[in-house]
């Protein structure tokens, strides 16, 4: 039944569609979430698939920009089971003027399409929408869908400069946060959503400080080991979900992983622990399991627990546990944040909460993060020094689209030091010359090797039907949406021979395909099959196999789109299939084309395979590895943050071959027996790969599979296990 309703919900959201092009300022349009892909950004732990964009968790949601007037209203499919109201609450702030919009559901239990007004009545000029959930998924549910609105959109939101994960109960959910006595009314008890709000929690309040992106992951009631509920559910269990109360089997994609996961469990164990005959013993390995679980999903993220805001509780196993995975030296912290219980059933008010979200703030800054973190702050005064001397520099188009979208921001009045940072870098990238680090097509020969995930094969780009096309495959049954974010900066897709798609889709398929790709101007533009074809992609024959040929070329050229030459920079492809066999998308007539001419590639002492960079021994240093290869002079190792790296190598890095100033090629590091990322072979690295055999955890990814076969002969086993252990304990 879920897939019935996935189907019928995309068949009424691409009903929703206009023509593609987006309209003039004066115009009305709804858009889908689908359609707006690369101008929308999200927020926190929110789901893109098909046209539909999932904000389930607090603080989930999205922000947008757009050049228009008016109001501006969101369609959206609601289900609301609180024990109370039948209702759920969001934070809308618009120009940086917050407000709290309540959306009520007729009935519980039941999906309900229902439209919101964001805003009303803004005046002309340019504007930005930040939308957040505030209350909890085991609360109630929310499905984006479109959002109506007079204007036309402006590019979207700068990537944010860290991510933070947080794993908690109500504390982080913002449980009972918005009363307190002075309100003159009772106590309203528990599960009432009136008085939550997961926009002020002491998380969410850190992460505006640092300018981070919040994804919470939480239940009230729940604990790490055990709650109120009982033993049978956990946030163990929960992390890994994209949404436990929607889909307790679809995997989160963890894209991009977490720079900072913060875990803050304990108390409703404790509370529990007589009912639920829970021994301390057990909460440690609960404990234990937890931070090595948010270590795996996020290999080079800092781990911090945290307790105190309804008492300390568990602090000796807790630290116990971290001692034992190599503590602050391995990138495990403990902190107590302030006590604060003057809230609805004993949960910290606002005030409390934001108190505790300045002790973690300042903890992650003088503890945790890089001591020169905050260097990519900005004001709004050396943003307009910046644009000054953009403006007074030899216009590119990249330096005019990073010009335009700074100046947006000033127009909208944002004040976030990070995001104006941001957009300071970008306009010195332009005048550098880069366009911006795009992240672009591959080319013919890369990888070949299919890829599992989810149980569902598929291969990204499958080369070797000698017709030059290159196609994305799905096989087997059920819901399948990869986004695949294109590689190698440099290659540009030629739109003059007329590009266009080959849908070869089985019998009772739904589908569609999107590409998201870069203008001249530097602005993101999105180009969807179904709306180019005419058709409702949901609605195709039940049976024999059907063919279906999209021209996008023709779109692109028509939109002026391309530069002078034909070129267009292909971000990303989003292939959506529900179908019980397999159905193959093929690019044809895309000739690829490198703007700098010849692109080398990664050789030397360690050898390449699908993008990884294997065989590398641990305790190996950046300048030794570089030594090795045979580029040296233009070879640099980064760390998921785009951080060049000088000391240990470590699995999940980069090596990046740089010639004119940009980067031709870039390969994965893999250590040999280093699942963790921190460039050595310890006990922790043997247990991640045991949980992974035994599908206790999530799959390892291509470099941690490199690095996991110790012994070489192209399978992990218990035999690589076992090697691991060994080297660790040496």
């Amino acid at each position: 039944m879920r897939y019935v309703w996935i189907i019928l919900c995309i068949a009424c959201l691409l009903a929703l569609c206009l023509p593609v092009a987006f309209a003039s300022a004066d115009e009305t349009q709804t858009l889908t979430f689908g359609r707006m892909h690369g101008y929308y950004h999200t927020l926190g732990r929110t789901v893109e698939q098909a046209n539909c964009l999932y904000m389930d968790d607090v603080a989930s949601g999205f922000e947008v920009y757009f050049e228009g007037r008016g109001d501006v209203t969101l369609t959206a499919t609601v289900l609301c089971n609180s024990e109370f109201e039948a209702e759920q609450y969001l934070l809308v702030a618009v120009d940086g003027q917050s407000s709290r919009v309540r959306v009520s559901c007729s009935q519980k239990n039941v999906h309900e399409r229902t439209w919101i007004k964001l805003a009303s009545g803004l005046s002309q000029g340019a504007h930005h929408i930040e939308v957040y959930r505030q209350t909890e998924a085991q609360i109630s549910l929310c499905c984006a869908e479109a959002l109506t609105f007079t204007g036309h959109l402006l590019s979207g939101a700068p990537d944010k400069p860290l991510v933070i994960d947080v794993i908690g109960d109500s504390l982080s959910g913002g449980y009972g946060c918005l009363w307190n006595s002075s309100l003159g009314v009772a106590d309203p008890g528990d599960n009432d959503p009136y008085y939550e709000d997961g926009t002020q929690t002491y998380a969410f309040f850190a992460g505006k400080t640092l300018g981070a992106d919040v994804r919470v992951t939480q239940t009230s009631g729940y604990g790490c080991v055990a709650g109120w509920n009982g033993r049978d559910v956990n946030l163990q269990m929960m992390y890994p979900i994209t949404c436990w109360w929607r889909d307790q089997t679809s995997a989160y994609a963890f894209d991009p992983q977490a720079d900072v996961v913060v875990i803050n469990l304990g108390d409703n164990d404790y509370a529990t622990r007589s009912a639920n005959n829970l021994s301390n013993a057990e909460f440690k390995a609960g404990a234990k399991n937890l931070m090595q679980m948010a270590r795996n999903y996020n290999l080079n993220a800092k781990i911090v627990w945290c307790t105190g805001m309804s008492g300390v509780f568990y602090q000796n196993e807790i630290t116990a546990a971290q001692n034992e995975l190599g503590g602050e030296a391995a990138g495990y912290y403990f902190l107590i944040l302030p006590k604060g219980m003057s809230g609805a059933v004993t949960h910290p008010t606002v005030a409390q909460q934001r108190a505790a979200g300045d002790v973690l703030s300042d903890f992650l800054l003088n503890t945790v993060l890089p001591s020169d973190y905050t260097s990519a702050k900005a004001t709004a005064e050396q943003l307009r020094s910046a644009i000054n001397t953009a403006k007074a520099a030899t216009q590119t188009a990249t330096i005019a689209g990073a010009v335009a979208r700074a100046e947006t921001e000033l127009a909208v009045g944002t004040t976030d030091p990070y995001r104006l940072g941001a957009r300071r870098t970008a306009i010195e990238n332009a005048l550098a010359g880069d366009a911006g680090g795009l992240s672009l097509m591959p080319k013919e020969g890369i990888s070949k090797t299919p890829i599992a995930k989810d149980g569902v094969s598929y291969i990204w780009p499958y080369y070797g039907y000698g017709d030059g096309s290159v196609a994305l495959y799905k096989g087997g049954d059920g819901f399948y949406w990869p986004q695949i974010t294109t590689a190698y900066n440099n290659a540009l897709v030629d739109i003059d021979e007329t590009p266009y798609w080959r849908i070869d889709f089985a019998s009772d398929t739904a589908f569609n395909i999107s590409l998201t790709y870069r203008k001249p101007d530097g602005e993101l533009a999105y180009v969807n099959a179904a709306t180019l074809s005419n058709i409702d992609s949901t609605d195709l024959p039940a049976h024999n196999r059907g063919v279906l040929t999209v021209d996008f070329g023709a779109y692109i050229r028509q939109m002026g789109h391309a530069d002078s030459e034909g070129l267009v920079p292909i971000l990303y492809c989003d292939m959506f299939v529900i179908g019980q066999t397999d159905t193959c998308v093929r690019l044809y007539d895309c000739r690829f084309t490198d703007e700098a001419g010849d692109v080398s590639t990664i050789t030397g002492r360690y050898s390449v395979k699908d993008g990884v960079l294997g065989d590398i021994p641990a305790g190996t240093t950046a300048d030794r590895l570089i030594n090795m290869m045979d580029q040296s002079a233009s070879l640099v190792v980064k760390d998921a943050k785009g951080n060049t790296v000088t000391g240990l190598v470590g699995t999940g890095m980069t090596l990046e071959l740089i010639q004119n100033g940009a980067v031709v090629d870039r390969v994965i590091i893999a250590v040999t027996g280093d699942v963790t990322g921190d460039g050595r072979v310890t006990s922790v690295d043997a247990r991640a790969v045991l949980r992974s055999l035994l599908g206790q955890s999530a799959p390892l990814s291509a470099a941690a599979t490199a690095a996991a076969d110790y012994n070489s002969d192209s399978t992990v086993s218990t035999t690589d296990v076992r090697h691991m252990l060994s080297a660790g304990l040496a």
